[in-house]
């Protein structure tokens, strides 16, 4: 509020956009007021920004593989791709830092084509080896699922690994398909006809809603995920994933 919170509009615009920031991180139909708190916040925000970018063209980034078993059979069926930022300094850098900074500035889509080219070479690599896994799973973020060349960029990635589509999991949540509806339709459509496995996370009725047409259902219905207790994941030097 004007005048306790800035000292002219430049400032408080800035401040209001720091609280909008607070708000939209602690999830849908909440708000929040600025504090002086906020402001560190935003300068760390920015720092973090520059740094993320400098991750990205340094190669600092670093993909984790998390097993999937099945429920009822226990047995080991694939692993989730999880990125990973590994800073020269600082040593891991928690996802719950960075992540939200992606997004906000738009380097997660980036992120995201990174991690997936990442996954597909890793699970052919674990296939040439003998590894039996039916698939690897790739988060995708509503920036990247957005975007109507992400069906030639999956293409592209599967052609430039060798990667059967079928081998490939895409996972999406319900914010990100109800977020544009009609291109979300789309983009499904064209991934099943691809062959790509789909699987939407945080579901509810808005999926529903959603793909109601049968040109929608998605050849995964796995939506619980079941994995070691205390598992951090295999690194990608790891001949195996067993």
């Amino acid at each position: 509020m004007f005048p306790s919170d800035a000292l002219n509009a430049e400032q408080l615009l800035r401040n209001a956009d720091s609280a909008l920031f607070k708000a939209k991180s602690t999830g849908r139909n909440g708000y929040a007021l600025y504090t002086e708190e906020l402001t560190a916040h935003a300068q760390q925000r920015v720092e973090t920004s520059f740094e993320l970018r400098h991750a990205l063209d340094q190669q600092q980034l670093r993909v984790y593989y998390q097993p999937v078993h099945d429920l009822q059979t226990s047995q080991l069926i694939g692993v989730e791709a999880l990125v990973r930022w590994e800073h020269p300094q600082r040593g891991l850098v928690s996802p719950a830092e960075f992540i939200p900074v992606a997004e906000r500035t738009g380097l997660i889509a980036e992120i995201d084509a990174w991690v997936m080219q990442q996954a597909c070479q890793q699970m052919r690599q674990w296939q040439q080896a003998g590894v039996v896994l039916s698939f690897v799973a790739v988060n995708i973020s509503s920036r990247l699922f957005a975007r109507r060349e992400l069906y030639q960029q999956v293409v592209q990635v599967l052609h430039e690994t060798g990667l059967a589509p079928a081998c490939l999991e895409l996972e999406v949540t319900e914010s990100a398909v109800m977020e544009d509806p009609e291109v979300a339709l789309e983009q499904m459509h064209r991934l099943r006809e691809l062959g790509v496995r789909l699987a939407i996370d945080d579901f509810g009725t808005g999926y529903h809603r959603c793909c109601g047409s049968s040109a929608c259902q998605c050849r995964s219905s796995r939506l619980i995920r079941v994995s070691s207790p205390g598992c951090h994941g295999m690194r990608t030097t790891r001949p195996s994933c067993g």
